[in-house]
């Protein structure tokens, strides 16, 4: 029985660093799209 609670502890901290990664992937990404996109308003702007 101890095995099992172990294992299943285990599972989920492994389940919860995934989502807490993916998370922060999401967010670097669009972070980057934010300044990849006031980087492009700013170049038109100037173009203008």
């Amino acid at each position: 029985m101890s095995e099992l609670f172990v294992c299943l502890s285990a599972l989920g901290c492994g389940i919860g660093v995934g989502v807490i990664a993916i998370v922060v992937l999401l967010v670097i990404l669009n972070i980057g799209d934010a300044y990849a996109n006031k980087g492009r308003s700013r170049k038109t702007e100037e173009e203008v």
